[in-house]
Order: C-alpha cells, then structure tokens, then sequence
C-alpha cells in the first residue's frame, strides 16, 4: 500500500477533519482474472481443439468480480486502521496541549514543535501500530515550519501535518472557552469589560 502523508485540512482559522484515507492498491481492471492477479489474456483456441482448459485448483473470474470485491474489503480495512490511528495520535496530542494550556503557555512555533515529537515520540503510539501506519503521520521534510518563540499564525495555510492540527484545535477550543467566561463575566459584571484571556498568549 502506497499512501501520501498525512495532513490536516483547516476551514478558517484551525482544523476541521483529516483530508487523507489511504488508498491500497487498486481493483483489477475489467476482464482481469483475479485468481492469477493479472490482467486477463485471450484465451488461445484452435479449431479443432476449442479453447484452452484452465490449471485445474483455478477458478476463472471473468469480469474481475471477486478481485473488486477483495480489494474494496482490503481499502474499507485500510481505511479504518488508518482513522483509528488518528483518533489516536488525536488524543495524545490533546493530552500534551492541555497540560500546556492548564499552565498558561501559549502556542509559540517551538512548542508546536515539542507537541509534534512528543506525541509521535509516545511508545503506547508506536506498539499500537506498525511502521507504514506511523510513517503516514510523520511530516515530509519539506514542509517546514518556524522553530521560534513566536505565537503561531498559519495565516491562508489550509493544510497542517496531522500532529500540527491537533494541537491547533486543542488551542483553539481553549481560546473559544475563554471567549466564553468572558461573555458570562461580562453579563455577571452588568456590562463591564472583562479582561482580555486567549489561549494563544496574545
């Protein structure tokens, strides 16, 4: 199974949902014999003999039918091994930023960073899946980012590395909740202003 990596698809101003399902390999094109896992050949004839008989134990697959189906079972499994690691990576990224929330960090470029290699770092991560499922959720080489102590800003970026999307959403739902405390204190207080809190440390 050949996959793209994996990345993070962002509507506004954080992360929506991943955008990759991991394609395996495609169904046998129509007329292929899915029991010799080729495409189909003429069957030679002779005009005395007819056509060739197959190896006996081989069953012929006419139209491909049963290599289709094969190869949708196999993409439907691909394809929930692949979400269920990213719920995955998902939680333990949401763990990480949280502890760095409750402290009052703000998301700098070089803390996305440790977020990243913490969360793909975690043995519990690595013994759940195997090597090509993790690869899937390392970040290509050239997509590189800033290592700075400056609040993050993707600007119009609507693409993130996985691990990068989820720690953004983590940030971001803090930053909705304080948004939120602030509308109530401000009701509570009778109209007073509230004082400025975000999650991002701006």
């Amino acid at each position: 199974m050949t996959a793209p990596h994996a990345h993070v698809r962002s509507l506004s101003t954080g992360v929506s949902a991943l955008a990759l399902t991991p394609v395996p390999c495609k169904a046998p094109p129509e007329g292929a014999d899915a029991s010799l896992g080729a495409a189909g050949r003429p069957e030679e004839s002779s005009p005395h003999h007819g056509p060739r008989p197959l190896p006996s134990g081989r069953r012929k697959s006419p139209w491909g039918i049963e290599g289709r189906e094969a190869s949708m079972q196999e993409q439907k499994l691909a394809a929930l091994r692949f979400q269920s690691a990213a719920r995955d990576l998902e939680h333990i990224v949401r763990d990480i930023a949280t502890r760095y929330i409750a402290q009052g960090v703000p998301l700098t470029w070089r803390l996305l960073h440790a977020i990243e290699a913490e969360a793909l770092a975690d043995l519990g991560f690595a013994s759940r899946h195997d090597a090509l499922m993790l690869s899937l959720f390392q970040r290509p080489a050239d997509m590189a980012y800033p290592e700075t102590d400056d609040v993050v800003n993707f600007g119009q970026s609507n693409a993130l590395p996985a691990a990068f999307g989820f720690a953004v959403a983590v940030y971001e739902e803090a930053q909705c909740d304080a948004h939120e405390r602030r509308s109530s204190k401000h009701e509570t207080a009778g109209g007073a202003r509230a004082r400025r809190e975000t999650a991002w440390g701006g």
